[in-house]
C-alpha cells in the first residue's frame, strides 16, 4: 500500500509517517517508481509504537525494540521490550503516588479555608460601615 493509503489506514498524517521513516520506526521498500511500498502489518506496527509513545516512551526508546514488536504470530515479546514496560509502569506508578500526594494537599488546604470564618464574618459593624463608605 502506497503511504497515504496506509495514513489512512493508520490515522497517523503523511507527514509523520516520512517522520517516522527518517526515525528509523518504519522501512517501507519502494516501487520502480520510487514509491513508499507499505505491508499490511505496518499498521498494526504503527499502532504499537504510537501506544507506546502515547504512555510517555520516547521514540528513540522504541526504535531499538521493533524488533520485539513484530507483528507476526508466535513472536514472543524479548527480554529487552519487557523491561522497558516495565521501567514504564514503575515510572507511571510513581507519577501517580506524587500525584495522589498533591491532591491530598490541596484538600486538606481547602477545607483550612473552609473552616475559617469569612473576613465580612470577623469584622464588627463599624469596620463594614467603613468599607462601604470608603472611609
Amino acid at each position: 500500500m502506497q503511504i497515504g493509503e496506509l495514513a489512512r489506514r493508520s490515522g497517523i498524517s503523511v507527514r509523520m509517517l516520512r517522520y517516522y521513516e527518517a526515525q528509523g520506526l518504519v522501512s517501507p521498500t519502494r516501487t520502480a517508481a520510487g514509491y513508499r511500498s507499505y505491508a499490511d502489518t505496518d499498521v498494526q506496527l504503527l499502532q504499537r509504537i504510537i501506544q507506546l509513545n502515547r504512555i510517555g516512551m520516547p521514540l528513540a526508546a522504541i526504535a531499538p525494540l521493533l524488533a520485539c514488536m513484530s507483528p507476526h504470530e508466535g513472536v514472543q515479546p524479548c527480554q529487552a521490550l519487557q523491561h522497558k514496560l516495565l521501567e514504564r509502569i514503575e515510572t507511571l506508578q510513581q507519577h501517580i503516588q506524587s500525584l495522589e500526594g498533591d491532591r491530598l494537599q490541596l484538600a486538606d488546604y481547602l477545607e483550612t479555608l473552609r473552616t475559617y470564618p469569612s473576613p465580612a464574618a470577623t469584622d464588627g459593624p463599624s469596620v463594614r460601615n467603613a468599607r462601604a463608605t470608603g472611609r
